[in-house]
């Protein structure tokens, strides 16, 4: 038992591995414009004129917080906050 228990152990680290993998290549491979809203943003319509995002993932209309905008944000992105 101790045998299956350790090939367990190492199937789940592979697993851990990848998917952490797969993430970082996600993130890092995504292109954002110079203020804050990815492809995502502009294919839903949510990169408006005056619309900012923020490192957070916040969005500001001209320069303030944006409770509606905010509200129904549906990008997967930022959906951790």
């Amino acid at each position: 038992m101790a045998y299956l228990r350790d090939k367990e152990i190492e199937h789940n680290f592979c697993i851990n591995i990848i998917c952490v993998i797969v993430v970082l290549i996600i993130l890092f491979t995504r292109v954002v414009d110079e203020n804050g809203m990815d492809e995502y943003d502009k294919n839903f319509g949510i990169a408006k004129e005056g619309l900012t995002r923020g490192k957070t993932g916040i969005i500001y209309r001209n320069g303030e917080y944006s409770l509606w905008d905010n509200l129904f944000d549906h990008n997967p992105y930022h959906g951790y906050w």
